[in-house]
């Protein structure tokens, strides 16, 4: 079973909205959002999820000091996205006996932006990795 928690910021009658918090709004010199940019695709998956759960729909609301910028989410639908990934989450978590199963599986990259800013959890992760790998 796999639980899943929403935190959901603004929920009205017929309608939920998701805020998300950037530094800035990507904006192109005709003052357009950027369509490449805006909305990405994991809050696009995370609406679905709600819009699921909740069977109400759901809109982003990106939120920088200076700007805002508010995606509608009729027609779009990666919910099956969302669920394959689930799946194979699934089947890693059948497969794996251990928490150490799950380490031997995925080798530890820590050169992508996700560590950035986290010395303490590269740490972290390393010290797991060297002692399971051993």
């Amino acid at each position: 079973m796999l639980v899943v928690l929403a935190f959901i910021e603004g929920q009205f009658k017929d309608v939920i909205v998701d805020t998300k918090a950037t530094a800035y709004i990507r904006r192109l010199k005709a003052g357009h959002v950027d369509p490449k940019w805006y909305p990405k695709a994991a809050d696009v998956r995370q609406q679905c999820l709600y819009r699921d759960l909740f069977g109400k729909e759901t809109m982003l609301l990106y939120c920088s000091p200076k700007d805002v910028y508010c995606v509608d989410m009729v027609e779009r639908d990666e919910l099956n996205v969302l669920i394959n990934a689930m799946k194979h989450i699934e089947h890693i978590l059948e497969i794996c006996k251990t928490k150490d199963d799950v380490v031997r599986i995925f080798p530890l990259i820590c050169d992508n932006f996700r560590w950035k800013g986290t010395p303490t959890a590269k740490v972290f992760a390393k010290e797991i990795w060297t002692k399971v790998m051993k």
